[in-house]
């Protein structure tokens, strides 16, 4: 499989062997694949097993012949000097804690330390990136370790971004450390596109495509030229991270190139719901909050930061009477069945309710929150009365219904909403 050079050949010799294993066989290498033994048997369990300080280590450098090198005797304790950040050594970043609590428990985490106030970020819709650079050298990672660099830029010579932002670092910086978010900004729209469009990025100098714009919201490592040593910034508070990066000293922002996240600050409750109703003004993702005096910890969720999106809390979002007129056939588990819902609501200036006349206005596609006995039901009770929506012929599709932009896309079929009663 290795010597194979293209993606035919690979496929053909994984189809040749499919062909000649059991069943068995197939489900070992679907774990392996998905990286889930199911042995009972998690990273900390082995590392833990290991060496009492392996695991602190693994998170700091994800390398585990690092890791075997360093603390190859249990007797060996770990030294400050490698118990710490290195540029080009990719760690595990901090992730945000899911909001399940109401916003005043939130506030109340916020201000129980020797602050009064909290930081109020928008939540991107891009890919978390650490960016790590030594003089012209550059290595971008995501949250899973995967490596970006050969895209984003090796040097200021290659890639879609580091051409662009080289230049924006100060002359006394030597290495630095970087978390933030990377996203494709649409010149034409003066908008950010949906997750997943950066993959599909080109480096380019016409300004009328889309371009990567990395979002910077900490610092985590900075040396400066002719220092005999950097400073890691993992112990340090919130506070004193974003004033050194804010500061100026490290990188002057390239508008839609290289960014400092924006934040505000907030004192209570109502902070946070005004920044949410503007946030869901501009389209925005949800929030993320962060205490003031939090420390980064290396591949944690802590209460130090939570995220907050209106599907998390109930007291954040709306109710809206929809109606279902459409289908999206489902794939794996939900073959056979409809996936998802394409949902419409009443469009009232088009519509005559004194008179039986009804318009409608698609709004979104709906997949989750549903059992599998409820969507059996809902299948049952659409049995013979759906249509495939015509692509080729739109006169033959329903033309109460108005597909609005935030579909997204047409359905793979449709009803007439006076044929069924769910």
């Amino acid at each position: 499989m290795a010597a194979a050079d293209s993606t035919a050949k690979k496929l053909e010799i994984l189809k040749s062997w499919l062909g000649q294993v059991s069943a068995q066989d197939h489900l070992w290498l679907i774990r392996i694949v998905l990286q889930d033994l199911k042995l009972g048997l998690t990273e900390s369990v082995v590392l833990d097993a290991f060496h009492d300080d392996a695991m602190t280590l693994f998170n700091l450098c994800t390398d585990l012949k690092v890791v075997c090198h360093t603390l190859h005797s249990r007797e060996v304790i770990l030294q400050d000097a490698d118990a710490t950040l290195k540029v080009f050594s990719i760690f595990r970043p901090m992730l945000a804690q899911r909001s399940t609590t109401n916003l005043s428990d939130i506030t109340d985490s916020m201000l129980s330390g020797k602050h009064k106030e909290f930081l109020i970020e928008e939540k991107m819709d891009g890919e978390r990136i650490q960016l790590h650079k030594r003089g012209e050298q550059y290595q971008f990672w995501s949250r899973n370790g995967k490596n970006y660099t050969d895209f984003y830029g090796a040097n200021p010579s290659s890639g879609c971004l580091t051409p662009f932002i080289h230049r924006a670092f100060k002359p006394a910086v030597d290495e630095v450390i970087l978390d933030g978010e990377m996203l494709a900004w649409d010149p034409k729209t003066e908008r950010i596109l949906p997750f997943g469009s950066v993959k599909s990025l080109k480096s380019t100098d016409n300004t009328e495509l889309p371009r990567a714009l990395f979002k910077v919201f900490d610092i985590l490592y900075l040396k400066g030229k002719g220092k005999p040593q950097g400073t890691s910034f993992l112990y340090k508070p919130l506070i004193e991270r974003r004033q050194v990066m804010e500061s100026g000293r490290i990188f002057t922002e390239i508008k839609t190139r290289l960014e400092v996240c924006p934040c505000t600050r907030g004192k209570n409750t109502q902070d946070i719901r005004e920044s949410f109703e503007k946030i869901l003004q501009e389209m925005g993702e949800g929030l993320i909050i962060k205490k003031l005096d939090s420390t980064y910890h290396i591949n944690s969720r802590t209460k130090d930061w939570y995220k907050v999106k209106p599907d998390y809390m109930d007291e954040l979002g709306e109710t809206f009477e929809v109606l279902a007129v459409g289908g999206f056939w489902g794939r794996g588990s939900r073959g056979g069945n409809f996936g998802s819902f394409l949902v419409a609501l009443v469009d009232n200036e088009k519509s005559d309710q004194s008179q039986g006349i009804f318009r409608y206005k698609t709004l979104c596609g709906v997949g989750t929150g549903l059992s599998v006995n409820e969507r059996a039901q809902i299948m049952s009770k659409l049995e013979g009365k759906y249509f495939d929506w015509d692509k080729k012929r739109p006169e033959r599709n329903p033309d109460w219904l108005d597909i609005g932009p935030g579909a997204g896309a047409v359905p793979d079929v449709w009803w007439h909403w006076q044929q069924y009663d769910f």
